[in-house]
């Protein structure tokens, strides 16, 4: 299992853990911490990852158990940076999008 750290804006960390199979395979991606407010994702992956027979595994996990630090910290769904000009301009992350113009949109 390998750790990875991410920075995001304002120095806040994004941490991920990676571990591959003894043999090739997919990748299965897990996000959790989405929303700062729901604690059993976090949880979830972190028995998960606990529990993961590295030794059997085939392919990669790829983990993310906190996706949105500052909402978990603040124990808000929303995070409490994008409401830094006003309330109203705080985003669900999971309903964010791309805004038009970028890569891909």
């Amino acid at each position: 299992m390998v750790p990875v750290e991410l920075l995001v804006d304002e120095g806040w960390v994004v941490r991920a853990f990676a571990a591959a199979g003894t043999r090739p395979g997919p990748t299965l991606t897990i996000l959790a911490g989405i929303h700062g407010d729901e604690y059993e994702g976090p949880l979830a992956i972190a028995e998960l990852l606990a529990a993961l027979p590295l030794g059997e595994l085939a392919g990669t996990v790829l983990a993310v158990p906190v996706a949105n630090p500052p909402a978990f910290v603040a124990g808000t769904r929303e995070s409490p940076l994008d409401g830094k000009t006003s309330p109203a301009a705080s985003l669900d992350l999971r309903r964010a999008r791309r805004p038009s113009g970028w890569p891909g949109r």
